[in-house]
């Protein structure tokens, strides 16, 4: 098995919407009110900005996710930490553990980059959520209440969420014998 996790580029758009068109049905399916229409341009913009990961596996787009090292929205304190958004695997290669390969490949990226920590949030109402997070080794920091914000998407608008944290256990020192093998 190949797997590689690389930064997007402006033609993965139509796979990355793709893996969130899929993500969205499947929710839908499972009367999960999770995710919205993305907007292309702000998806773009993550590329663009070098925000966009992907996870290949044997060449085929496998999943994505969106780090940053801030989110001042949501969290507002000072924390050396990578922020999680929008982890998606494709429906179709579910079951093999790739959100956890995903999220073990940012904490290497968070090591990297000095950082102590990832966090996320995810939606307060979606308790199936919560608990892969928690399987994951996130623990749950807490709830808030989001009013309107312009600047967040309008999902977001008026919404409760949920935020988790995972503190970092990767030495830096084991990064690289892990990036000369698996990272770009």
């Amino acid at each position: 098995m190949n797997m590689k996790f690389r930064p997007a580029q402006t033609r993965n758009i139509g796979a990355i919407m793709w893996l969130l068109q899929d993500a969205r049905k499947w929710h839908s399916e499972m009367r999960v009110s999770q995710w919205p229409e993305f907007e292309t341009d702000r998806i773009m913009e993550d590329i663009a900005l070098g925000r966009l990961m992907l996870l290949d596996k044997d060449e085929v787009v496998a999943g994505a996710v969106t780090i940053t090292e801030d989110d001042p929205l949501i969290w507002t304190d000072d924390v050396p930490a990578i922020y999680v958004h929008r982890l998606v695997v494709a429906r179709h290669m579910k079951g093999q553990d790739l959100g956890r390969v995903m999220v073990d490949f940012v904490e290497r990226r968070a090591v990297e980059l000095g950082k102590t920590c990832l966090r996320l949030d995810c939606w307060a109402n979606n308790p199936r959520l919560k608990m892969y997070y928690a399987r994951l080794g996130f623990r749950h920091v807490g709830d808030v209440a989001i009013g309107t914000i312009p600047s967040l998407p309008k999902h977001y608008q008026n919404s409760t969420t949920t935020l988790f944290e995972r503190k970092c256990t990767y030495r830096s020192d084991d990064i690289s014998k892990l990036n000369s093998a698996t990272a770009c």
